[in-house]
């Protein structure tokens, strides 16, 4: 008993300078939102958009985003019908582009549609905007693939495993 009311008060004491190291001075925390807000504008470059952090305080880069998704990612039919525009009509900006790249785009804008309340963005239609986006040469892989995606054989992770799976191939041949 002696010593566990000796081991008990120890741990608590090392529990306690753990928290308190763990926790940032208010001199880093403001450095960071400060690094953070930088790299927002670094990344930004335009003149309306640092125009725009501009109205935010600076040491709130949070703001800074929630400005420009407010700016950009607006709910107006507009924003929403242009989002629409570039899912369905994603396409591979080449055969050589990486088919995850190009999947990751996809599933983006469907993101951005369902956020906007858009329920359009089905993991099938993601699915079909996909394989609509893959190069011509590529017809009999898309079309088995379509097959299997309207009996619900497979969703859209499988599909583009199938897809970056025929493009490595397709790599492969045309190094022979």
């Amino acid at each position: 008993m002696k010593g566990a009311s000796v081991t008990a008060p120890c741990y608590k004491e090392t529990k306690k300078e753990t928290k308190k190291e763990a926790m940032p001075d208010d001199e880093k925390l403001r450095s960071d939102k400060m690094t953070a807000r930088a790299w927002i504008g670094m990344a930004l470059g335009s003149v309306q958009l640092i125009q725009l952090l501009a109205r935010v305080p600076k040491d709130d880069p949070v703001g800074a985003w929630r400005k420009l998704v407010e700016r950009y990612e607006s709910k107006t039919l507009a924003t929403k019908s242009h989002v629409f525009k570039s899912f369905l009509g994603a396409r591979m900006a080449s055969i050589d582009e990486p088919v995850d790249v190009f999947a990751a785009r996809v599933d983006d804008l469907g993101a951005t549609l369902e956020s906007m309340g858009e329920a359009v963005a089905t993991e099938a239609m993601r699915c079909f905007v996909l394989l609509g986006g893959v190069p011509d040469a590529w017809e009999a892989i898309r079309e088995a693939l379509k097959r299997e995606v309207e009996e619900g054989r497979i969703g859209f992770d499988r599909c583009v495993n199938r897809l970056v799976q025929y493009q490595e191939e397709q790599k492969l041949r045309e190094q022979q």
